[in-house]
């Protein structure tokens, strides 16, 4: 009655093809996140098990033991503490990922780092994971402030009636944007301006380039403003 029940030998096999199939899962795990260009970290029981290369600068830190091994409290302010903690209860309980929320994390070097995280569960040598994806939202909100700066700029000259062309200079992204003024002043549209700083400079008088171009320079240089 015993004949069809597995062997020893049988369920040895079966063992090793398990850890054979959670080691090769592990490591195309590994494979996709490292090149991810978002920050990924698995935690479990509370500490840090992976990081990716892209976590490790996001926390500014010179190696991955600056974070594997340590409790992911470490790196989140207090007072998000107990938001995140029932984030990763919640993901636990329901085995669904959680909704995108920003958390300003504590950096290795003590500056806070603005990012959106989102937890994942998962397993991790066959216990209980969360795997956290990371999105750094700094040039984001440079964004954001920027753009809104520029309507607020936009709609205080509109209000005080002032034929006056405004530009602005994105230094990282090196184009420039336009009032409708300055289209008008210079006989350009949207679509015949390419919004490089160098087809802006050639819109300058010859003669007063290099003194605007060294006003800029100065400003850039933290001389003038």
């Amino acid at each position: 009655m015993f004949q069809n029940a597995p062997g020893l030998g049988e369920l040895k096999d079966d063992r090793l093809r398990s850890l054979e199939e959670i080691t090769e899962s592990e490591h195309r795990f590994r494979k996709l996140v490292e090149a991810l260009p978002d920050a990924i970290i698995v935690h479990t029981q509370g500490r840090i098990v992976f990081v990716n290369p892209f976590a490790i600068r996001l926390h500014k830190a010179t190696g991955p033991e600056q974070l594997l091994g340590h409790a992911i409290d470490e790196f989140i302010k207090p007072e998000f503490r107990a938001t995140i903690k029932n984030r990763i209860e919640d993901c636990y309980q329901t085995g669904e990922a959680s909704v995108p929320m920003e958390v300003p994390l504590i950096a290795c070097d003590g500056s806070s780092v603005d990012t959106e995280a989102v937890a994942i569960p998962m397993s991790w040598h066959g216990a209980p994971a969360i795997e956290v994806v990371l999105r750094d939202t700094r040039e984001r909100k440079r964004a954001e402030q920027a753009a809104h700066n520029w309507q607020k700029r936009l709609e205080l000259a509109q209000k005080a009636g002032l034929r006056i062309g405004l530009w602005d200079w994105d230094v990282v992204a090196n184009t420039v944007t336009w009032s409708d003024e300055t289209y008008r002043q210079f006989g350009l549209t949207r679509d015949t301006f390419s919004g490089r700083v160098e087809d802006a400079v050639e819109r300058l008088h010859p003669d007063d380039r290099s003194r605007v171009q060294e006003v800029i320079q100065k400003v850039l240089d933290g001389k003038s403003n």
